[in-house]
C-alpha cells in the first residue's frame, strides 16, 4: 500500500496556467490606446479595457500545465528576431464578439516572422496552441453596442523591442495579466 506522499508525487500536475505570448506596449502607447478606447466608447458603447491590460496577442496557448512552464520558456529562448516598429492606423470592430480594436492596415514583415518563429519553437517543444490565422490587433472595447466600419485613426508608432509570456488570471470575476517572461528583440 502506498503512503499518501508517494501517491501525491505520482499524480500528474493538475495546476493549469492560462498563457499567451504578446507584445506589451510601454506607458505612452498604452495611454494613447486607452484614450482612443474612451473616444470610441462614446460612439460604440461597450466596456473600455484597462490601460494596464492592453496588448497585442502573438500566440494564444490556453491552459498549460504549470509543471511545463520552464520547458516552454526554454523553447522560446530559441526565438530571435529584430526590433521593429508597428504602426496602428485604424479602428475597427468584430460584430460576432462585439470587440473594438486598433490595428495596422498591413502586417509588418518582422511581426509575421516573429509569430512564425514562435509557432515553430512552441510546436517543436510539443505544445499546442490556437491555430487560427494571425490577425494583429489590440482590443480596446468589449461588448460594444454598435460595430463601426473600419476607419483610419491618427497613426500610432509603437516601437517593439521585446515580446512577453503572459498569464491570464481571473480574480473576483475580473481578468488580470501577469508577465511571466520577457525576451528581447535585437
Amino acid at each position: 500500500m502506498k503512503n499518501r506522499e508517494q501517491g501525491k508525487s505520482e499524480q500528474p500536475d493538475k495546476e493549469k496556467l492560462r498563457l499567451f505570448f504578446a507584445l506589451w506596449p510601454d506607458s505612452p502607447i498604452s495611454g494613447a490606446l486607452h484614450g482612443l478606447a474612451r473616444h470610441y466608447q462614446t460612439q460604440c458603447g461597450g466596456r473600455v479595457m484597462r490601460a494596464e491590460s492592453l496588448h497585442l496577442t502573438l500566440l494564444f496557448l490556453g491552459d498549460i500545465s504549470a509543471g511545463r512552464l520552464l520547458q516552454l520558456k526554454s523553447a522560446v529562448a530559441a526565438v530571435h528576431g529584430s526590433a521593429f516598429s508597428l504602426t496602428l492606423e485604424q479602428f475597427a470592430g468584430w460584430r460576432h464578439n462585439a470587440i473594438g480594436y486598433a490595428a495596422p492596415t498591413s502586417t509588418a514583415d518582422a511581426l509575421s516572422a516573429l509569430v512564425l518563429r514562435l509557432r515553430s519553437c512552441v510546436a517543436e517543444a510539443g505544445f499546442h496552441f490556437d491555430q487560427r490565422s494571425f490577425t494583429p490587433h489590440v482590443t480596446l472595447l468589449r461588448k460594444m453596442a454598435h460595430t463601426p466600419q473600419a476607419q483610419p485613426i491618427a497613426p500610432m508608432l509603437w516601437p517593439v523591442y521585446e515580446f512577453v509570456l503572459v498569464q491570464s488570471v481571473t480574480e473576483m470575476e475580473q481578468v488580470h495579466y501577469r508577465i511571466l517572461g520577457r525576451w528581447p528583440l535585437a
